[in-house]
């Protein structure tokens, strides 16, 4: 039956903010449903769901977070970095995430997209899970892949399609904190924009290249009137 005027309206207006908050956390939730299914989930005889286990982990890397600055000052924090995540992670957690990422690859543009919108919801919408990280423990860990010996050394023994998508979230967290004043390591990711547009360009397999690319550009202008300006 065709669908009605109004009903063709209301499907074409815009979630209201408590919709859109639901909805994210409605599609998290329902990834982590879908990874349960796994086999190769299921070989890990993971005494809860992988929504359960990841929640236990985002607590342990939030109340250990790096230094994503500094490293040059100081030796200690190159080392802590180096082994970041194997300490708070342990094999067990590591090696569920990589086998995460090399078993979705087909879905990981729209994964990565879902976890960075639910990363960045306002603090108005309501955490349930009682998961998501505060917005200063996020900055730490985009700093830490931007700015760290540590964090480029763990993207760089990921897949290419990984990599490049870490970084460009992780320059979007950075830039915006950069934006709200809240950039407190004073990390300067204007360095980076340029090259990282060179490598999406060099990968057509990405469904969404060039929305990258633009989005990338518009913060290199950003930053360059920011440089230039009297």
């Amino acid at each position: 039956m065709a669908a009605t005027e109004e009903e063709e309206k209301t499907a074409l207006s815009p979630l209201s903010e408590e919709e859109y908050c639901i909805q994210i956390e409605n599609d998290v939730t329902g990834f982590f449903r879908y990874l349960d299914q796994k086999e190769y989930i299921k070989r890990f005889h993971l005494k809860t769901g992988t929504y359960s286990y990841f929640k236990k982990m985002l607590k342990r890397l939030a109340l250990r977070p790096p230094v994503p600055a500094g490293e040059g000052n100081d030796p200690e924090i190159m080392v802590r970095n180096l082994y970041l995540f194997f300490r708070i992670l342990k094999p067990k957690g590591l090696n569920l995430v990589r086998s995460v990422l090399n078993n979705e690859q087909d879905t990981m543009e729209t994964t990565m997209e879902l976890f960075y919108n639910w990363l960045v919801l306002p603090d108005s919408c309501p955490d349930t899970g009682k998961l998501r990280p505060s917005s200063n423990i996020i900055y730490k860990y985009a700093g830490y892949f931007l700015n760290t010996t540590g964090g480029r050394a763990y993207l760089f023994r990921r897949k290419t399609s990984f990599r490049l998508l870490a970084t460009y979230y992780s320059l979007l967290i950075v830039h915006e904190a950069d934006k709200t004043g809240k950039n407190n390591y004073g990390i300067d990711i204007f360095p980076l924009i340029a090259p990282l547009i060179k490598e999406f360009s060099h990968y057509p397999d990405f469904h969404f290249q060039n929305e990258y690319i633009s989005h990338l550009n518009n913060l290199k202008d950003y930053y360059q009137q920011k440089r230039f300006q009297p």
